[in-house]
């Protein structure tokens, strides 16, 4: 038996929304593997119904923590086999001070970059699609989408990386076009409310017929294994004289997103920067050119694509999120983790 620890749901301010269980226990419901919570929590609209439900009777063999209970109870006052967390909190380790990297059996990490050293124990991680989401974008009501040079900007916070790539992408004289969203606040339990302000069905239909999205963000970092005293010289080099590095002594970190999942399984096509080349890991890797467009961070071009190879791009994107990242994939990935131990 499995078991979440999770968070509640306090108010649209205080939401503590733990997608990765989401969409984990999503994918376990559809898979028919059972599964108990410490509290109920994520009411599913469709379904009228709790996805996880409490249950403190039960004995449970594996304990998977969310990264929101992890880092405000002690997870050794709980006993369970295999003891896995599920991290997507910001920055180049996460929240691995605060969680304790050795309490855990298996570390489910967002954010990997391969620049840095992890436990053993530490496996990338992705935020992926949940239900939701898959929903929300199939009936936005747009079927057909006629491809153009637009660009969708839907940032909410500007990011170093974000700031950057959006000025740089603006004076190539694409066109870029914003979203803002002034819809009220909804009660609980509605989907705004429990994702905290995450959905919104004009977003969606917004995006999904944007033929570009921009879905980058992140920090840079200098690569961990420069002597301290390099780091420090380099860092007052960046933010005096906004200096390009050279990704041979640089780093992104906190690069992941709901936006660049969303966009990917839509009919958009995601511009991020190029994963490979700054060594950002997700645990089945998208492939620039094929499943999204990539931007160097001193010079953005766009391929002159034709209309057949930008519907080739945005199917294979789509295909690649739902086969990798929808929930079904996501639990036959963790299953398989924790199998494997």
């Amino acid at each position: 038996m499995i078991k979440f620890f999770l968070e509640p749901f306090l108010s649209i301010d205080k939401h503590c929304y733990q997608h990765p269980i989401v969409a984990l226990a999503e994918g376990l419901r559809a898979l028919e593997i059972p599964f108990i919570g410490n509290i109920d929590y994520w009411y599913d609209l469709e379904k009228m119904e709790y996805l996880i439900t409490q249950d403190n009777d039960r004995a449970f063999d594996v304990a998977v923590f969310s990264h929101h209970y992890a880092t405000r109870n002690d997870t050794l006052k709980i006993t369970a086999n295999l003891r896995v967390v599920t991290d997507l909190c910001d920055g180049p380790y996460g929240c691995m001070d605060l969680i304790g990297l050795s309490k855990f059996d298996l570390y489910l990490k967002a954010h990997y970059n391969r620049n840095f050293k992890y436990g053993g124990n530490v496996y990338p991680w992705a935020f992926g699609l949940t239900e939701r989401i898959i929903n929300a974008i199939d009936n936005s009501g747009v079927k057909e989408m006629t491809f153009t040079s637009t660009v969708l900007d839907t940032f909410r916070v500007f990011h170093p990386l974000r700031a950057k790539l959006v000025h740089m992408i603006r004076d190539t004289g694409l066109e870029i076009n914003g979203f803002e969203d002034y819809q009220p606040d909804e009660d609980y339990p509605s989907y705004c409310a429990q994702t905290g302000r995450r959905h919104s069905a004009s977003y969606y239909q917004t995006l999904n017929s944007s033929t570009f999205c921009l879905a980058f963000g992140g920090y840079f970092s200098i690569k961990p294994q420069l002597p301290r005293i390099a780091k420090s010289i380099i860092y007052r080099l960046v933010d005096k004289h906004n200096l390009f590095i050279h990704p041979a002594l640089h780093t992104i970190t906190q690069f992941d997103s709901w936006r660049f999942w969303e966009s990917m399984y839509s009919q958009s096509i995601p511009i991020h920067v190029n994963l490979d080349d700054w060594g950002l890991v997700l645990p089945v890797q998208p492939q620039p050119y094929v499943h999204y467009v990539p931007t160097a961070i001193d010079k953005f071009e766009l391929v002159d694509l034709s209309t057949n190879q930008l519907e080739t791009l945005s199917h294979n994107s789509k295909n690649f999120a739902y086969e990798n990242y929808a929930p079904i994939p996501t639990a036959r990935r963790f299953l398989n983790l924790i199998e494997s131990l």
